[in-house]
């Protein structure tokens, strides 16, 4: 027999269960809810098509994105907003998409290019619900990094697509905040979430926000290996990496840069 698995956010052990077998139990009205919003990001993801390719892959031209970007007003609108925000701390404001394309580079572009496809299809309803949305999104940008220098180290193949997969890894919960958001903040709040409280979501949601959100990643026609990440991004830590079947390196990648980020939130 194999020792339980320690939840580092407790120090207790963890429920003597198989995880993987919880999938949750909503009805059909509540998961052509979810699929509903995946179809609006989609529409705005497929208008954004060029943007994407272009802050993809190695071929990043800053002066073309700055011009694809600044041909969209809702997005150049972002761009300005994260670049000159406290995160980054600049002394300066910029107020030139392409000095801020150069600054922020492609990765963060990327995400931002997600970010405002999701944000104006699911916007939030109230101050409360927005600003824990504005905390995942802070988490969930900081993961993505995180998973794109992970994979440059370790040389694994395209770095791009894991940063996109693990910035993508709570969509569930943005999903939820958006379609349930009382019975949603009070899970979700604070984003520092723990392994365990993933029994406590199948209870009040009827499903798993990893679960929630590998079904919209394959509405929106993401690779398999994302689609796994997304779903049981929690799942490692309860169980080896080898009881999983498929891109396991996708999975430990994504698992390991949302530890990361969590263990160093204040």
């Amino acid at each position: 027999d194999v020792a339980p698995p320690i939840d580092i956010w407790r120090f207790s052990e963890a429920p003597a269960i198989n995880p993987l077998r919880l999938s949750g139990e909503m009805d059909d009205g509540d998961m052509n809810a979810v699929l509903a919003q995946a179809e609006g990001v989609a529409d705005h993801l497929q208008a954004r098509q060029s943007v994407l390719a272009g802050v993809s892959g190695a071929n990043f031209d800053p002066k073309r994105i700055s011009e694809l970007v600044t041909g969209d007003p809702a997005l150049a609108s972002q761009v300005l907003r994260i670049v000159n925000s406290a995160h980054y701390g600049l002394s300066k404001k910029v107020g030139s998409v392409f000095r801020a394309v150069v600054y922020l580079g492609h990765v963060e572009v990327r995400n931002i290019v997600w970010r405002a496809c999701v944000s104006e299809s699911l916007e939030a309803r109230d101050p409360q619900t927005q600003a824990l949305v504005e905390e995942l999104w802070a988490h969930s940008f900081a993961c993505s990094k995180v998973a794109y220098a992970l994979a440059r180290s370790l040389n694994l193949p395209e770095p791009d697509q894991l940063s996109t997969t693990a910035l993508l890894h709570d969509i569930g919960k943005l999903i939820s905040l958006n379609l349930w958001p009382e019975r949603a903040r009070g899970l979700y709040r604070p984003v520092n979430f723990s392994n365990l409280d993933t029994l406590v979501e199948e209870v009040r949601l009827g499903a798993r926000h990893g679960h929630l959100g590998a079904e919209v990643a394959k509405a929106w026609g993401l690779p398999e290996e994302s689609v796994q990440a997304i779903g049981e991004h929690h799942m490692p830590s309860y169980l080896p990496i080898s009881s999983f079947e498929g891109g396991r390196k996708a999975l430990a990648l994504v698992h390991v840069a949302d530890l990361l980020v969590h263990a160093t939130t204040p």
